[in-house]
Order: C-alpha cells, then sequence, then structure tokens
C-alpha cells in the first residue's frame, strides 16, 4: 500500500507524496498537483472535469517508495481513465500547465534532439459556428537545447530556425493527435474545457452546456506552436 510505504526520506508518507508530486511537475510535467480544496471546486464548478495525480510505489533497496506516475481521470467523482507520464505532459500543454520537462523529436529519420522546457504559456480560444465547435491553441515554449546530433551547427541561424520549425511541427501534431485520441476513448471533456466556455462566455454556456458532451466529441482543433531556443552554447552532442 502506498500509505503504508517504507524507504521515503519523510516519516509522513503525505509529505513524500506532496514532494514527489512537486518535483515531477516542476522536472518533467507528467503530474500537476490537486489540494483538497481545489477539487471540491472543480467538483462544483460548471464544465469543469477532476483530474488528480497518480502515485505508484518503486523499489529502494529492501523498500517500495511512492512515485507519481501520470494522471488520473474523472467524471464526475468517478474516475474514468488514466494517462501515462509522457501523455500526461501533452495534457498538461493544452492545459497550460507544463512547469518543465522535455522534449525529443525526430530530426531525421535515425537523428534526433532534445529539448529542456525552461518556459512554455498555451492560449485556448474556442469559437461556436453554424452548431460545431472549435478549439484553437497558440502554445509558445522556451527550451534550451541539450542534445544534437554531432554533424548540427546550431550556431547557425538558418539550420537553428529549422529546427525550431521541426520541434514545433512535432509537438503540433503530438497534441493533435492526443486530443483526437482523448475524444475518441472518452466521450466526456475531460479537459474541462467546457468551464473555459462557462467562464469566458457565460451565454454561450447557457446555450450548450446540454449537449456540450457531444459537441465537445466532435470538436475540431487547431494547435500552432512556437519554439524559441534561449541558449546553444552548452549542448551534448551524440
Amino acid at each position: 500500500s502506498i500509505l503504508t510505504s517504507k524507504g521515503a526520506d519523510n516519516s509522513i508518507i503525505s509529505f513524500e507524496l506532496k514532494k514527489a508530486i512537486e518535483e515531477d511537475l516542476e522536472n518533467t510535467s507528467s503530474t500537476q498537483e490537486m489540494p483538497l480544496y481545489k477539487g471540491y471546486q472543480v467538483l462544483e464548478e460548471p464544465g469543469d472535469s477532476l483530474v488528480l495525480p497518480l502515485v505508484h510505489t518503486v523499489p529502494n533497496g529492501e523498500d517500495q517508495v511512492p512515485e507519481s506516475h501520470g494522471l488520473a481521470l474523472f467524471q464526475g467523482d468517478k474516475a474514468i481513465g488514466k494517462l501515462t507520464p509522457e501523455e500526461s505532459q501533452r495534457f498538461l500543454f493544452l492545459k497550460n500547465g507544463v512547469k518543465g520537462g522535455s522534449f525529443t523529436f525526430n530530426i531525421e529519420e535515425d537523428k534526433t534532439a532534445t529539448l529542456e522546457i525552461k518556459q512554455t504559456n498555451t492560449d485556448m480560444k474556442f469559437k461556436y459556428d453554424d452548431g460545431a465547435l472549435t478549439f484553437d491553441f497558440k502554445v509558445d515554449t522556451t527550451v534550451n537545447v541539450t542534445q544534437l546530433p554531432p554533424d548540427t551547427d546550431i550556431q547557425n541561424e538558418e539550420i537553428r530556425h529549422t529546427l525550431e520549425q521541426q520541434a514545433a511541427a512535432a509537438l503540433e501534431e503530438e497534441l493533435v493527435n492526443f486530443f483526437k485520441g482523448c475524444q475518441k476513448q472518452w466521450s466526456h471533456d475531460v479537459f474541462g474545457f467546457g468551464n473555459d466556455v462557462y467562464r469566458k462566455d457565460p451565454k454561450l454556456w447557457s446555450s450548450l452546456h446540454h449537449d456540450w458532451e457531444t459537441l465537445y466529441s466532435n470538436a475540431d482543433i487547431n494547435v500552432a506552436v512556437t519554439f524559441k531556443f534561449s541558449n546553444t552554447g552548452i549542448l551534448q552532442k551524440f
């Protein structure tokens, strides 16, 4: 059991869990915090959806210690699914919740680059036209370049610009595919985007909320990503 785990640094297991979640949010953006009071508010908010950190235990010597491991999705107070740590990062990109972590993408078929996320901001807008709902996301991300193939001249402005465009295209594809996968797997709005509509356009929400799950399940998505390389002087080539 997680609550009776041994081998943790802190004798009070709840503190250890909180520490693990906070560290993973800052270092990998593979989970999120959800204080009790905020969880209650989410359950009461129109159009919102509860998402909680998942925790499992991993070996630490002869003991088992708690470790965060993605996100649990809810419909009301009922759990309906879960996200892996990798999927959770994509979820948090769409929810403007990424605090750190890394992003790896293909430069060529057998070559990859890895970026360290320093700062990201996601702006989501929605539009409802002629019975159709569309979400438009604008993701601006500042990164450090940490790994590149050895023959890549990152100091070359043209090459650097190409890499930024490749990274943006790769993340755009990942986020679109992830969102569509969520629509297909869960007819419920697991992102809680309905609450954004409720807060930004209460009149529109009033007219849509009865059919929201159907509208969400059939919604279109557009994602525009911009990457900015903040430092290119210190990196590992392989």
